[in-house]
């Protein structure tokens, strides 16, 4: 079956009670009994989950009491230097990050009657790995600069050490994407527009009528066809984002993996913005006697995605 994983806050309590009972930390996971009184070694935590090998949610389990077969410590019993997320995010923005900080949220959850907190922490592969560019100190406890801190297994590589060169070249790969397929890596290729430059066009005039076209700075390989569709005249709603589009003028995209065409998106011109046709969904409510043959009541659109730059 695997390890319990995080999914959605609903299922954070079921996912917190299956990891106690594996009386284990993990990759992912740590357990504290109550909120680290020393900040620095709250903030070591954070960045070890964060740069966790296994690229999954970590989560920073406080109320469970390693010391005593993992029982269920209700934080309420000693609260001091607990936080909300306003707090921790105010606590991670005033550091010094090399480029974005850790995606953090506190989610306090009752277990058994006793109340503990669970910091949520989002994995972001284009923002790995997290490391500070100053020095952050309390008392005797410090968070280096530059060191790339991460965990081993059921513990954190120490304050006064950093992640092996394999460790870390790990994180790199993540961090570009090199480990990932042709069709994992588009997404976040896609998310970095400014790196997108034209070219000529890799199809025969006649083929989709041309059209233009562009590739990727980092892995040419991939290139992206726009060509136009002047055989459709539809009207859409999504179209009338602009008060200056004057008529429907639709466009193809196809991205290719050298030859190999991955995804081919439909959409039109709104003045000078190019808008992914949103696809239509349904919202139904079978116990309304309005409709009887189950007709829709309402519809919505999904994949409001407006890339701009194409």
């Amino acid at each position: 079956m695997g390890l319990p994983r995080y999914k959605d806050d609903a299922g954070l309590g079921d996912v917190v009670l299956s990891l106690s009972k594996l009386k284990i930390e993990g990759q992912y996971w740590d357990f504290k009994r109550q909120w680290p009184e020393n900040k620095a070694e709250l903030l070591h935590d954070i960045i070890c989950l964060a740069n966790n090998a296994d690229g999954e949610t970590g989560l920073l389990i406080i109320g469970i009491d390693e010391n005593s077969g993992y029982d269920i410590y209700d934080i309420n019993l000693h609260a001091e230097g607990r936080k909300n997320t306003q707090q921790l995010n105010d606590f991670l923005g005033s550091k010094q990050w090399a480029e974005s900080l850790p995606s953090a949220r506190v989610v306090p959850i009752n277990l058994n009657s006793a109340l503990i907190d669970v910091v949520v922490i989002e994995p972001d592969d284009a923002a790995v790995p997290y490391y500070l560019v100053q020095d952050y100190k309390e008392g005797k406890k410090s968070v280096r600069a530059g060191a790339v801190y991460t965990r081993h297994h059921d513990g954190n590589v120490s304050l006064d050490g950093t992640a092996s060169p394999l460790e870390t070249e790990r994180l790199w790969r993540r961090r570009f994407g090199l480990d990932k397929t042709p069709i994992e890596k588009l997404p976040q290729l896609l998310s970095n527009p400014v790196k997108w430059h034209s070219t000529k066009s890799l199809l025969p005039f006649g083929e989709y009528g041309g059209g233009y076209c562009y590739y990727y700075e980092d892995f040419p390989e991939f290139t992206l066809v726009k060509s136009n569709d002047p055989g459709k005249d539809a009207w859409e709603h999504f179209m009338l984002a602009s008060p200056f589009c004057h008529g429907p003028n639709w466009w193809t995209v196809r991205i290719y993996y050298h030859q190999t065409l991955l995804r081919e998106i439909q959409g039109a011109y709104s003045d000078h913005l190019w808008i992914p046709a949103p696809c239509w969904s349904f919202l139904r409510e079978p116990n309304a006697g309005l409709f009887e043959d189950g007709s829709c009541l309402y519809t919505f659109l999904l994949r409001a995605r407006w890339n701009a730059f194409l």
